[in-house]
């Protein structure tokens, strides 16, 4: 077997269809696709069981997250290369025989990923640097975001007309060799949502490089894997896990002395925030959603490290 995909499902019946349906099209050959569901309560299962019998299917009892039902999907591919795919992605016409070619011609690469389009057609930032304790308490701060938004870790836009070296890649459409995985192990099942194609990436690249292919394209309606097949804003519970992971990150790679940095600059962060939020509402802004925002920000000062709700 040559290229083994492996979808997360949860509670994405219609959008997984959608992105299976597409790869019955466009599938190089020699490929297996493998659903994991994470306990939908839709018909999911159902679904691929009806629709798409040759599709292996992996059915938990409970939400296992990202990383560890990834894994379950890791585990029992054959192939020479691994595509993590989300559910809420359309697949193109040879998108995905561009990635397996490329890592095939490029044995110092060790994962790869192709451009990213939004449903109208617009690129979808999909590349990143490895956030550093600054750019996360930047990012995750409204007055520094807008001061400094050279310092959040994406690429310049015009960067993403081209091929290059990425830091990290997200896991959204993400090819990842045999050979990497053998060198630097599945995703870390303690990241339960966010942050494990951080650390995946940052892995693999202390033994591999890792590739942008700005020419093959996806198709991906970004927040439906989270929504549950509807794309919206960030829910508080979505919030609350992303903080989560960003501090398991701080852990696990800036130590100690970089978590409680980071725990610091996320109280600092939170009055900047509030500050602005209540300037908002004096200036008469929906007052409901001010409030909210500062309440999901009083909330995420007590996050714990990692873990789920």
């Amino acid at each position: 077997m040559n290229l083994s995909i492996i979808i997360l499902s949860y509670n994405t019946s219609g959008l997984l269809r959608d992105c299976l349906q597409s790869l019955s099209t466009n599938t190089p050959p020699a490929t297996e696709i493998i659903v994991v569901d994470n306990a939908s309560s839709d018909d999911s299962v159902s679904m691929v069981e009806r629709s798409f019998p040759r599709v292996r299917l992996i059915r938990n009892k409970s939400n296992l997250g990202f990383a560890a039902a990834n894994n379950q999907g890791i585990k029992v591919a054959t192939g020479r290369f691994l595509l993590l795919l989300n559910s809420d992605t359309i697949v193109t016409e040879n998108s995905l025989s561009s990635m397996t070619t490329f890592l095939e011609s490029n044995p110092l690469y060790g994962a790869c990923a192709c451009r990213l389009l939004n449903a109208d057609g617009t690129l979808q930032v999909s590349a990143y640097r490895i956030p550093s304790l600054l750019n996360i308490i930047i990012h995750s701060t409204i007055p520094l975001r807008r001061l400094f938004p050279g310092l959040v870790n994406t690429y310049p836009s015009q960067q993403f007309e081209t091929d290059f070296d990425a830091e990290y890649l997200s896991g959204a459409c993400l090819l990842v060799s045999s050979n990497a995985i053998a060198a630097v192990g599945a995703l870390d099942d303690n990241f339960f949502f966010y942050a494990e194609d951080v650390d995946w990436c940052k892995r693999i690249r202390k033994e591999f490089n890792i590739r942008y292919l700005h020419k093959p394209a996806i198709i991906h309606l970004c927040g439906g894997s989270t929504k549950g097949g509807t794309v919206s804003l960030p829910s508080r519970w979505s919030q609350k896990q992303h903080r989560r992971s960003l501090l398991l990150f701080a852990r696990k790679h800036y130590k100690i002395t970089g978590l409680i940095l980071m725990r610091g600059l996320f109280v600092i962060g939170f009055f900047l925030n509030t500050g602005y939020h209540l300037i908002q509402l004096l200036r008469g802004r929906d007052s409901r959603r001010e409030w909210s925002s500062i309440q999901i920000g009083f909330e995420l000062l007590f996050t714990p490290v990692g873990g789920r709700e």
